[in-house]
Parts: C-alpha cells; structure tokens; sequence
C-alpha cells in the first residue's frame, strides 16, 4: 500500500475445482443414495431423522416415523442389475 493509502497492485491465486466439486457430488450421491432406486438409504434416513428428532424436540413437537423393509427387494435387485435397465 501506498503512504497516501491507494493500492498499487493485488496479487492473487485461482484454481479451477470444478471436477473436484462434481467427485464430491458423486461420493455424496453414492454415500447416501441406493445406486440402484436412486432413493435414499438408511444412512441419508439416519442424518435427516436425527435433525428431525432434534428440531422436534427443540420446539416441543411429537413427530412419528414409518419404517418400511420391503422383503425380498435385494433379489429383485440382483434381478434388475442382470437386466441392465
């Protein structure tokens, strides 16, 4: 800086992270999306239910959970992968 306090010159850095951006979108989709439905898992139903328990209970709210396994889903799984839809 300049003694009247004007800036001469800046100096800086730029990267271009896209593809990192797009690999940690993928690692995110992977980590809590069924590769398969492409609905989300217990672990993403996990995360969102302990906010929810937290926001609830936070404000003194009831909250109530429907949990459905579907039987026999992971042969049918197997049945739509050898399929290659």
């Amino acid at each position: 800086m300049a003694p009247d306090g004007s800036i001469h010159k800046i100096i800086g850095d730029a990267a271009d992270i896209t593809n990192q951006k797009r690999l940690e979108e993928t690692l995110k989709q992977l980590a809590f999306y069924d590769e398969l439905t492409d609905l989300p898992n217990r672990k993403h139903l996990y995360k969102h239910l302990k906010k929810a328990i937290a926001r609830n209970k936070r404000h003194g709210h009831e909250l109530g959970v429907l949990f459905m396994d579907l039987d026999g889903f992971k042969k049918s799984e197997r049945y739509a992968r050898a399929r290659k839809w």
